[in-house]
C-alpha cells in the first residue's frame, strides 16, 4: 500500500494544480475559494490527513459548479478514499452535465466484480480481475489523461492503461465528488485536480 505521509503527493512543481479541496470540514476548493455544494447525509471525519468527507447513500457527496473538464485536455485528479463495499457502483468523482455521452465517471461501478473502472463519453476501461481496490482502508488513486491514453494507478501501481475515441468526449462542467451507491459508508480525502497529465514518476 502507499505509505506516504506527506499530504503534498504527488509531487508536482504547484504550477499545474487547478484545485485542491481537503475536506477538512468543508468542501472548500483552497484554490479558487469556492465552496461546494454539499449532498444530503454528507459529514466529515476523521480522514488520512486531518478530515475527510464521509458520502450517504445514492447522493452525490459534493459539487463544484465552476471545475470544468474540456474535451480531450489533458488532466489528473488524486485523491484518498476508503470504502467498504467494492461491489455497488461508487464514483469517486466524475464531470456530468446531464449528458451520458460526454460524462466522464471514475470509480467502481456494480457488476463489475469489484474492478477499477472509468467512463469517458461512453467509452469504458476497467482493471483485470485480479486487481480491486481494498476495503475499509485509506488507497491513494490517481487518475492521468493525456488527451487519448487514460491511466489509473491505486496505491502507485498502475491498474489501467488504454486509450479513448477523443472524438466521443465532450467538455463538462460541474465537478462531483463520490457519488456513493452503497449502504456501506465511503470516504474521499484530499482531492487534487492537475491541468496535465501526471507523469509515473510523479505517481509512483
Amino acid at each position: 500500500t502507499c505509505t506516504t505521509d506527506d499530504v503534498n503527493y504527488p509531487f508536482s512543481d504547484g504550477t499545474n494544480v487547478v484545485a485542491y479541496i481537503p475536506f477538512d470540514n468543508s468542501a472548500e476548493d483552497l484554490v479558487s475559494g469556492d465552496l461546494g455544494t454539499l449532498g444530503s447525509g454528507t459529514e466529515f471525519r476523521f480522514g488520512r490527513f486531518g478530515q475527510a468527507m464521509v458520502g450517504n447513500q445514492n447522493t452525490t457527496s459534493a459539487s463544484f459548479p465552476n471545475i470544468s473538464e474540456t474535451a480531450n485536455s489533458p488532466f489528473s485528479v488524486s485523491c484518498w478514499v476508503n470504502i467498504a463495499d467494492r461491489n455497488s457502483t461508487n464514483y469517486f468523482f466524475l464531470w456530468e452535465t446531464g449528458s451520458g455521452a460526454t460524462s466522464v465517471r471514475v470509480g467502481l461501478l456494480s457488476g463489475q466484480s469489484g474492478k477499477y473502472y472509468t467512463n469517458f463519453g461512453n467509452q469504458v476501461l476497467v482493471s483485470s480481475s485480479s486487481v480491486v481496490p481494498p476495503l475499509n482502508q485509506w488507497f491513494h488513486y490517481v487518475l492521468t489523461y493525456d488527451g487519448t491514453n487514460v491511466k489509473v494507478y491505486s496505491d502507485t501501481e498502475e491498474v489501467i492503461d488504454g486509450n479513448i475515441n477523443t472524438s466521443a468526449l465532450g467538455s463538462n462542467n460541474n465537478f462531483r465528488v463520490l457519488y456513493n451507491g452503497s449502504s456501506s459508508e465511503a470516504k474521499i480525502d484530499q482531492v487534487r485536480i492537475y491541468s496535465t497529465a501526471l507523469t509515473s514518476s510523479q505517481v509512483t
